[in-house]
């Protein structure tokens, strides 16, 4: 009897053991199934809303836009608008406070030339400026007017792509810091980036037509004179840096002459 009574003991141990096993087993596969049912359905809104999105590009990229320039009506699309998306155009057609302004036909009035549109119109289209109007220098001063104030900044810098770069080495190979005053000729040249400070700056000097972006002549010295100014016309200025007026850098009545150049409302 001993033996049988261990016997079933045996098997009631086994047996409970295989029960709990059994449902262990059970749990784990139902939350591996909960999981993968979870996993699913995240993967499933996540493909509905990536379908949703692409769709809502695909209208977007459709959606055609009609502008009324000077009296003169032009079609294009969001995508051509939004190119540059912090330009003025990109901003007038999205931003909810502005797109809202429209005209009785659904169009978009902005009160500039319609002539020189066209061209910024079609520049982004296909980002690119004929020619025939890179050669002519006042058709180019009138699309730098309109590219400054539509803000779009890859056609502002259009007119001083390809100039000859000089480097720091070659500025002070060319214009040695350690001499007294330096009237400097760097006209139709890349200049950007490069720092003039502790230059002692000739008012005859002349950078007219370069690419003076992010360029340092807050730390330059800049001479008076009752005849000469510093030619900065038609040059591209924008994050150049400029002693403020009046200080030892730039004594009182030291101007610029900055008709035609680009700038961002740096101290000139």
């Amino acid at each position: 009897m001993q033996e049988l009574q261990t016997v079933e003991d045996e098997f009631e141990k086994k047996n409970s053991a295989l029960h709990n096993k059994v449902e262990q087993s059970y749990l784990e596969l139902s939350n591996e199934l909960v999981d993968r049912k979870t996993l699913l359905e995240t993967e499933k809104k996540k493909f509905y809303r990536e379908r949703e999105l692409i769709q809502e590009v695909r209208k977007f990229q459709n959606e055609k836009v009609k502008l009324n320039i000077g009296g003169d009506f032009f079609t294009t699309s969001l995508t051509t608008l939004t190119r540059d998306p912090n330009s003025l155009l990109a901003k007038r057609v999205t931003d909810p406070k502005l797109s809202r302004r429209r005209e009785a036909d659904g169009s978009f009035f902005i009160d500039r030339d319609s002539t020189v549109f066209r061209i910024v119109l079609n520049y982004l289209r296909d980002q690119r400026i004929p020619d025939s109007v890179r050669d002519d220098p006042k058709i180019m001063d009138e699309l730098m007017q309109e590219a400054q104030y539509y803000q779009i900044q890859d056609l502002m810098r259009l007119r001083w792509t390809g100039l000859p770069l000089i480097t720091q080495e070659e500025l002070a190979r060319l214009y040695p810091p350690s001499t007294p005053s330096v009237t400097f000729k760097l006209e139709h040249k890349d200049l950007h980036g490069l720092d003039f400070s502790h230059y002692k700056v000739d008012p005859r000097s002349s950078f007219a037509y370069s690419n003076l972006e992010g360029c340092r002549f807050e730390e330059a010295w800049f001479e008076f004179d009752f005849e000469q100014q510093v030619d900065f016309r038609y040059a591209y200025l924008r994050g150049a840096r400029f002693p403020e007026p009046g200080t030892p850098h730039r004594v009182p009545g030291v101007q610029f002459k900055i008709e035609g150049a680009i700038t961002d409302g740096s101290t000139l």
